[in-house]
């Protein structure tokens, strides 16, 4: 007969360089029966703790301003494909959860859902299953949907991964050259994003754009 999982030792790897956010992690995923949790602060650090953990769930802090953890997504998914990764964020756009999804992550949790949701979600994923808040579920699958409501989907969804990248970082303001140090692309990659962008998002001119951008980073944080 097969091990139960239930029974066996769940081990947890936290990954957030925001102190209190890890603590915090830690503590509600502690409730978890039988459970270890180990924690780092960087991806790159926490490559050599996956291989002496061998941890059953990574919960990886998205929300860092130190570095586009968003990206690191794939880094993990395509070393440890095995290892289910839980995103936690501050961003309760329903957005982000299609695009951890998109990345290789397995759940999508926000602060704003609280403890139980995120023991709810460690659950799911440990069992094998993914997990995403119900309203991101329902955008998601009304997105899916053949019908007229398609044409109201937010035009972002039209955006790819990288496109998303750029046009975040040019609604906190920063210029080409800032986007281009930052996703280590050329200034006319970077360039030709935006031109992308502008048309999926039917942005008349660079000042449209950026208004748009702008106002969709600032309701992320509200």
């Amino acid at each position: 007969m097969g091990t139960n999982r239930e029974n066996s030792t769940a081990r947890l790897l936290v990954i957030s360089d925001h102190v209190i956010t890890r603590i915090g992690l830690e503590s509600c995923l502690g409730n978890l029966r039988q459970t270890t949790c180990g924690h780092t602060a960087t991806v790159r650090d926490a490559l050599q703790r996956i291989k002496r953990l061998k941890p059953n769930l990574i919960i990886l802090d998205v929300s860092s301003p130190s570095a586009n953890h968003l990206s690191h997504i794939q880094d993990l998914h395509s070393l440890f494909p095995e290892v289910p990764i839980l995103a936690f964020s501050n961003q309760a756009e329903p957005l982000y959860a299609e695009r951890v999804l998109r990345l290789g992550a397995k759940g999508y949790v926000s602060e704003q859902l609280g403890p139980a949701q995120l023991t709810l979600a460690a659950k799911r994923l440990l069992a094998g299953h993914v997990f995403v808040p119900e309203e991101a579920a329902e955008k998601m699958l009304s997105g899916l949907s053949a019908s007229p409501k398609n044409a109201a989907r937010s035009p972002l969804h039209l955006l790819s991964e990288r496109e998303l990248q750029v046009f975040e970082m040019i609604g906190e303001g920063k210029t080409i050259p800032d986007v281009s140090r930052e996703l280590a692309i050329s200034r006319k990659t970077v360039d030709t994003h935006r031109s992308h962008i502008r048309q999926k998002l039917s942005a008349r001119n660079a000042y449209d754009l950026l208004t748009i951008a702008f106002r969709w980073v600032q309701a992320q944080k509200a």
